[in-house]
């Protein structure tokens, strides 16, 4: 095996950290589960970058919201003890061989599992079989409870107001920080597991800035769960920096869905009057009601 070409480390955040992918060969110092390797493995040649083309530098990330390790070394037992402890939110997968698993968690708590896509009533007695390899995926719910696909959501007050995302993380007893910002303004709500910690305004503790922020109409707000405590364990991923997904109110998305449809008619109607189909439509109510009078008319004489 040839050397390994360390990466250049550049910045690190409170939940990824950023390194170059610009060298000539790498290879894991440690090949991380059976099945896979980590992702920098299959990261461009120098001067050529999958995303941003010939000449420009890539960029990946480790991640602490995506960790991977193998129930030989871990128990399952083991791993969703520390996910309870730490509320996790987010997916478990299993693999084992064909085998696959995915374990849906809420605050920590099992809420859903599946083997092989087939949701399972006993899931620890099924679950406890596998003895492959598992990864750990961090992700917050939307606003429909499914899970979003991503440890970072974002979206603005107009169309999700704030006492409404206040309350989507009350409700789904979230660990995060709620970041929201209106102009030079920046305020900043932590989270545990659905509870209120600390308020910020730029940097500053200040448990009064909730007030302000709540009367912003023209705010952009970000959530963000926290990495993975070390006391989970697993191994980082590296992989492209997370994407957050955009909340957005499912109810209001349905509503407008009838209101279209009805407009839809109406117009329709409109234009079947205009072609002559609606006068005959008319017609044939005249009749019918002039029928239903004569009618009620013979009744009465007999």
């Amino acid at each position: 095996m040839s050397a390994t070409a360390l990466p250049n480390l550049v910045s690190c955040n409170a939940d990824e950290t950023e390194i170059s992918t610009t060298f000539h060969e790498v290879r894991p110092r440690r090949s991380l589960t059976a099945r896979r390797a980590l992702e920098i493995d299959r990261v461009a040649p120098v001067g050529h970058d999958k995303v941003g083309g010939p000449g420009r530098r890539s960029f990946m990330h480790v991640s602490r919201n995506h960790l991977e390790g193998s129930l030989s070394d871990t128990s399952l037992d083991r791993v969703l003890a520390a996910c309870r402890r730490h509320l996790v939110t987010g997916a478990i997968k299993l693999f084992d061989g064909k085998r696959t698993a995915r374990i849906e968690l809420r605050a920590g708590v099992i809420d859903r599992a599946d083997v092989d896509g087939v949701v399972v009533r006993a899931p620890h007695d099924e679950l406890r079989r596998f003895h492959g390899e598992y990864e750990i995926d961090q992700q917050l719910p939307d606003l429909t409870g499914d899970l979003g696909g991503s440890a970072l959501a974002e979206g603005d007050v107009s169309g999700i107001p704030f006492v409404a995302l206040m309350r989507h993380c009350e409700h789904h007893a979230l660990t995060c920080t709620i970041t929201v910002r209106s102009g030079d303004q920046q305020v900043d709500l932590e989270y545990k597991a659905g509870e209120i910690g600390s308020i910020f305004r730029n940097g500053a503790r200040d448990d009064d800035a909730i007030v302000d922020a709540l009367r912003w109409t023209d705010a952009r707000f970000r959530v963000a769960a926290p990495p993975l405590d070390l006391d989970v364990e697993g191994w980082p991923v590296v992989r492209a920096a997370t994407s957050p997904f955009t909340l957005k109110d499912a109810r209001k998305e349905a509503a407008r869905a009838p209101r279209a449809s009805s407009k839809l008619a109406r117009r329709a109607s409109t234009i079947a009057l205009d072609h002559g189909e609606g006068r005959q439509l008319i017609w044939m109510l005249v009749v019918l009601l002039a029928v239903a009078a004569a009618l009620a008319a013979l009744a009465m004489l007999i």
